[in-house]
């Protein structure tokens, strides 16, 4: 019997298969790091691969195929994939803040998951690959994520909860 599956129904498939985390086959990708996404989830599908994917393999250079869509990677795709993790992660549960600076958000899941150091990984990868890094972030996280520390002094404005700053604001006037 043959099953001839429309775009919907091969998308559901897919994101049924991720989310039951089925590992691929174990197989030599050689010299490349081989991503396949849906531009959908692009964020989603990306940590499901880096959670599947040997640390050594990060090193590789990067190799996109967005899913249903024709396309050699020559770079075109990888700059895309980029762009993508991006502006999906400056939207998602992850982050919070203005769109002129965001900082982690408290997310207890993707930390018991491991989800902000498979976004660690994500930007180490784009970036190796000639991304242009998360130019999202405020200049204090971006320092931390890049050196472990945060080399320039934090302001108030660098606090992406309108709640802690009001309370900051607050002691602040109340030592002047």
């Amino acid at each position: 019997m043959l099953f001839i599956l429309n775009r919907e129904a091969l998308d559901a498939l897919f994101i049924a298969h991720r989310e039951a985390k089925m590992l691929p086959y174990d197989k030599d990708d050689g010299p490349f790091f081989r991503v396949s996404v849906l531009r959908e989830t692009t964020l989603e599908d990306a940590i499901v691969k880096v959670s599947m994917t040997k640390q050594e393999d990060f090193r590789k250079k990067l190799h996109v195929t967005f899913r249903f869509e024709a396309g050699v990677d020559d770079g075109g795709p990888s700059r895309e994939f980029a762009s993508l993790i991006v502006k999906d992660l400056a939207q998602s549960k992850y982050v919070r803040g203005p769109e002129s600076g965001k900082s982690f958000a408290r997310h207890h899941d993707g930390l018991t998951e491991g989800d902000f150091q498979r976004i660690g990984s994500l930007v180490s990868i784009t970036t190796i690959n000639g991304g242009f890094g998360m130019p999202i972030f405020t200049r204090p996280v971006a320092e931390y994520i890049v050196y472990g520390e945060a080399r320039s002094r934090c302001s108030i404005e660098d606090v992406p909860d309108a709640e802690m700053k009001r309370k900051l604001l607050q002691v602040c006037l109340i030592i002047t």
